[in-house]
């Protein structure tokens, strides 16, 4: 804030501090629309727009997380044996959505599709997965804890 309470924002392009009502910000639209579906518990159908959605902004999202599921899916067979030990360590110690649960609800060609769009490497299980394969199998596990929306 300057003397004038004026509030500041850092302008990451310049290293300046601008005043906030000077800062354009961009259109986060998807961001509601998936928040919404969410809450209503269509997890599949927020994934959807979230792979499609348009602009930058969903670009760098997803190759966030794109890099997440690329990341978790190559540790199978070295940290753990298969992808379901990945799945609790992310899901119950770090209380993330596990890898599997991103790739089931984003459908398995999206994912490798969304992999490859964001430069990051598609792991063998997923190269090697059938059309419709599912890889979360933790039946007392309620997904939709994972996507948590206000």
């Amino acid at each position: 804030r300057t003397k004038d309470k004026k509030k500041l924002v850092l302008n990451p392009k310049t290293g300046e501090y601008t005043p906030l009502e000077e800062v354009k910000l961009p259109n986060l639209g998807f961001i509601k629309e998936i928040a919404t579906l969410h809450r209503m518990g269509r997890y599949e159908e927020a994934m959807a727009a979230f792979v499609s959605a348009p602009g930058d902004e969903a670009a760098l999202a997803r190759k966030v997380i794109a890099g997440y599921i690329s990341y978790g899916f190559h540790r199978a067979g070295e940290c753990t044996e298969a992808i379901t030990g990945i799945d609790l360590i992310m899901g119950t110690g770090f209380n993330w959505a596990p890898p599997s649960v991103l790739v089931d609800t984003i459908g398995v060609s999206r994912t490798v599709d969304m992999l490859k769009a964001a430069g990051v490497p598609v792991p063998k299980l997923l190269a090697d997965a059938l059309p419709g394969q599912r890889f979360f199998n933790h039946p007392t596990v309620n997904v939709g804890r994972f996507f948590v929306a206000r």
